[in-house]
């Protein structure tokens, strides 16, 4: 990332930047302590807030808005 922020760093400020909300659909998502995401990401919980690249790192995206975001997992298996 380069300016020394991690990307739990990003995804904070994302978090905060889209009120808590997918950037895709809307709606609310959970945002918790590494060990709840890894519970809920097993289970495939629909609302578990995930980071996505809109432009894949692969082809030189960041984490940076606007190209990073929050979305819900549900919209994130979509898109991918």
């Amino acid at each position: 990332m380069g300016s020394g922020h991690s990307s739990r760093d990003y995804f904070k400020i994302a978090w905060e930047r889209q009120g808590g909300r997918c950037f895709y659909c809307g709606v609310h998502m959970i945002f918790g302590s590494s060990k709840k995401r890894d519970a809920l990401s097993k289970r495939q919980e629909p609302a578990l807030a995930t980071l996505e690249h809109r432009t894949p790192k692969s082809m030189g995206g960041n984490a940076l808005h606007p190209n990073g975001v929050i979305v819900c997992l549900a919209c994130n298996k979509a898109n991918n």
